[in-house]
């Protein structure tokens, strides 16, 4: 046995093996770019304290999302509105109709 010399070194061995491994668990055919989305139902709770409310701020409809158990951030509550054509707080206090006026108080 001590006279055969080996085909391979260990290095290759090794190599070949770490190799297989990589590509065994390689995960880029199951992963996507970018975050997910937040759920629809999530959404249209948003979309729908920002149309109803619009003296609500984001942190007044996280507030309210929390109270209902949704976890969201700022951010992405102040994204919704925005997405489907409602303006952001500060315009939309300024710019009230009397409709919506009487209807607060």
């Amino acid at each position: 046995m001590a006279g055969i010399d080996p085909i391979v070194s260990p290095d290759t061995l090794l190599r070949w093996y770490r190799n297989l491994v990589a590509r065994k668990y390689d995960g880029s055919r199951t992963r996507k770019a970018g975050r997910p989305r937040m759920a629809r139902k999530i959404e249209q709770l948003v979309v729908g304290m920002a149309r109803e409310n619009p003296s609500w701020g984001y942190t007044r409809i996280r507030g309210a999302l929390r109270n209902l158990g949704h976890e969201v951030g700022r951010n992405t509550i102040k994204r919704m509105p925005a997405a489907h054509g409602i303006e952001p707080i500060s315009t939309r206090r300024k710019v009230m109709s009397w409709e919506t006026f009487l209807k607060l108080h």
